[in-house]
């Protein structure tokens, strides 16, 4: 668990949940943490425990302020955001914040349902994976198990493959010219 502080840490709201995590992060030797909240009585108790940084986010105007606050302490983004809040809002927040392959998550409720913005997500990592295939750390050629050329029955002979998976064994089915 120590090592999961030693990169850039973010957490988000100075609540009671908040001064938790930045003392337990900061128990686990966390090196560099911002802490943020859109109420900043509590940021400078943060500095005190130990934040790095405490960004008032009071008078943010839209989730790209609060992101570029981040980027200000940490260009390439935090590698953990923790939200502490546990809105859709902070959540989607904490998704643009943090740095490409880094990690978030979730530790405050606010909301019985929390919307989380998958294809946000998903784009994000996609240049940590194109790095990984281009180095040839990721190899994909064992899980391309079918080929099909881009002629109509060629095409519609791949979808049908693809859509009876279990029975065909398809893993990944490509096209080719």
């Amino acid at each position: 668990m120590a090592l999961l502080f030693l990169s850039p840490l973010s957490i988000f709201a100075a609540d009671f949940i908040g001064l938790m995590v930045l003392a337990a992060a900061k128990a686990f030797s966390a090196s560099s943490v911002a802490i943020t909240d859109i109420r900043p009585g509590n940021l400078p108790l943060a500095l005190q425990l130990g934040a790095a940084h405490a960004l008032d986010q009071s008078r943010a105007k839209s989730t790209a302020e609060t992101v570029e606050s981040f980027r200000a302490v940490f260009p390439k983004g935090p590698d953990i955001v923790i939200d502490c809040e546990g809105l859709s809002s902070t959540l989607t927040t904490a998704m643009e914040a943090v740095a490409p392959g880094g990690t978030v998550v979730q530790v405050g409720l606010g909301e019985d349902r929390c919307c989380i913005p998958a294809m946000q997500a998903v784009l994000q990592q996609f240049p940590l994976c194109l790095s990984l295939l281009a180095e040839g750390k990721i190899q994909t050629e064992p899980l391309i198990t079918h080929r099909f050329g881009f002629s109509q029955p060629d095409s519609l002979k791949g979808f049908e493959t693809a859509a009876a998976a279990a029975k065909t064994g398809a893993i990944k089915v490509m096209f080719s010219w």
